[in-house]
């Protein structure tokens, strides 16, 4: 029979009764090669995780600065670059989510259009930087001026709006009377 460092297989006669053993000295062939090849496969395996630890990080980073890229795009879709306001197309996606609430049973908006007079002659007479000045100072005013939940936009040169939540328009008539009495005071900026 066997012992620990030998290996047996028994010898079956023609009855099928054992007739002798076969032994030999165990090397545990598989043991040593084992042995040989485990630093191999755990390299092998530390390299494929440092890999897909890699691939993993490389594709959370790529996917945040392409998050992060959309909204940077989206804003600028739908912002004015220089007075900070929403533009032409931010004031035209409010007006259709506001008009989608109204439908569905939301409250209603009102619309207010506000255009300067005379901004032609301000850039004309003291330059397009005075010009943008301007309109960075009326942009502050408006949206100091507007109620928090209002919406206020550029839509163009000199033409602003400001889009209100609808409170029988008493609001909007309230906020226009108020913009009308703040603008007779005189805008200063440097030139």
């Amino acid at each position: 029979h066997a012992t620990a460092d030998t290996l047996s297989a028994p010898v079956r006669g023609f009855d099928g009764k054992i007739v002798a053993h076969l032994t030999w000295p165990s090397k545990a062939p598989g043991w040593q090669s084992l042995k040989r090849v485990a630093p191999l496969l755990v390299s092998a395996f530390l390299v494929l995780f440092l890999f897909l630890a890699a691939l993993t990080a490389f594709a959370v980073i790529s996917f945040r600065v392409i998050r992060q890229d959309q909204r940077k795009a989206y804003m600028q879709s739908t912002r004015d670059p220089l007075s900070g306001l929403l533009n032409r197309s931010g004031l035209f996606r409010k007006l259709n989510n506001a008009h989608a609430r109204l439908v569905s049973g939301g409250m209603a908006h009102s619309l207010l259009y506000l255009d300067l007079d005379g901004f032609k002659d301000v850039n004309d007479t003291w330059g397009h930087s005075a010009g943008d000045q301007l309109i960075q100072a009326v942009a502050a005013k408006l949206t100091a001026l507007a109620p928090p939940k209002a919406r206020t936009a550029r839509v163009g040169g000199d033409e602003f709006a400001i889009l209100i939540p609808y409170d029988k328009g008493a609001a909007a008539q309230d906020l226009a009377r108020l913009i009308n009495r703040s603008f007779r005071e005189p805008i200063q900026f440097a030139n």
